[in-house]
């Protein structure tokens, strides 16, 4: 390129793929921000030979909360919010990022986009992450480690890598399928990927609500471990856990192994009417109860729980309750 008497810089055929300008890092790339043409330069400072290029800057709001005087561009460029030509950092301009994250995408989309969440920040290790919305969507993450997540409303299928929820606080279950508040059915499925959670809570937490909250296992290769697997716990709630994935969908040539591994206890419609299925599942379908594991089938009075295991390998453990008042089955066939 060369700059011409007029002043303009010229783009030849010799031009670099790229400029690296010394302030700021921009790679203009050829063909680009109008480099495929002519480029008007900058004035030249009074008695000065050459030209030069500045950038306004202004504060940048972070996803961490944290301040930084950038360009827009660069703003842009690290995920963060900028906030205008001019501004400062002062106190208090940016917000620090929250621990409690509410999805905000009907159509769906990755967990690592802030935008798909409200406030718009990407989930750090403290997230709470909520699913309230009434809509049929996919969310996808990579390798992810938060303290819970909650279906409230619709039908939303996870497909990813690995998920791990570190909530052990009783009254946030580090994963919990809930219909409570909700005029319709709530439905989450795991269709791909390891999630490993303390306390997996599927069922209303609504005395007065109904609706049926179902957590499905998916068509697919999975595992989910837990330490306890709580389906219908309260009074008048409705909870299933299920797989859908049938025989017929793991192609004789593949191994589609799936896992459900309860390390501590399996209650089932304990006040509420529960249910626990898995029928005719894939070959290798294994669910493994610990040995120092306990099943609870319909304790309480009114309670109404039913688990079903057909075709699965299945190990229990040494504590084996149903239907102590309630109206309990269990069925065993064929598995080992």
């Amino acid at each position: 390129a060369e700059e011409t008497a007029d002043g303009a810089c010229i783009a030849e055929n010799t031009f670099p793929a790229s400029v690296v300008l010394e302030k700021g890092d921009y790679t203009f790339e050829l063909g680009k921000y109008g480099v495929s043409g002519d480029l008007v330069c900058p004035p030249r400072p009074s008695g000065s030979s050459t030209g030069s290029i500045s950038f306004a800057v202004g504060a940048c709001c972070m996803p961490s909360g944290v301040c930084k005087v950038l360009s827009e561009l660069e703003c842009q460029v690290e995920g963060g919010t900028y906030q205008g030509d001019g501004i400062a950092c002062s106190s208090g301009l940016c917000a620090p990022p929250s621990c409690d994250l509410v999805w905000a995408n009907p159509t769906g989309g990755p967990f690592a986009t802030a935008g798909n969440w409200n406030p718009a920040q990407s989930p750090r290790n403290c997230a709470n992450l909520s699913f309230p919305l009434a809509a049929s969507y996919s969310a996808t993450f990579g390798n992810l480690s938060v303290n819970s997540l909650s279906l409230s409303d619709g039908s939303v299928q996870l497909d990813g890598g690995s998920l791990v929820l570190t909530s052990s606080d009783a009254s946030r279950p580090s994963l919990s399928v809930d219909d409570a508040g909700s005029a319709s059915p709530s439905k989450l499925q795991l269709e791909t990927g390891s999630y490993t959670a303390k306390q997996v809570v599927v069922g209303s937490s609504n005395d007065s609500d109904t609706f049926d909250a179902t957590l499905d296992l998916g068509d697919q290769e999975i595992t989910l471990a837990a330490d306890d697997l709580v389906i219908a716990s309260a009074f008048n709630s409705e909870g299933t856990v299920r797989s859908s994935r049938h025989t017929s969908s793991c192609p004789p040539s593949e191994s589609c192994l799936s896992q459900l591994l309860i390390n501590n206890s399996i209650q089932v419609g304990r006040e509420g009417v529960g249910q626990l299925l898995l029928e005719d599942v894939a070959i290798d379908y294994v669910t493994l109860i610990s040995p120092t594991s306990s099943l609870q089938v319909a304790i309480f009075p009114g309670s109404l729980g039913r688990v079903v295991f057909s075709d699965v390998l299945t190990g229990f453990g040494s504590d084996l309750e149903v239907g102590i008042f309630g109206e309990g089955s269990l069925r065993l066939s064929g598995g080992s």
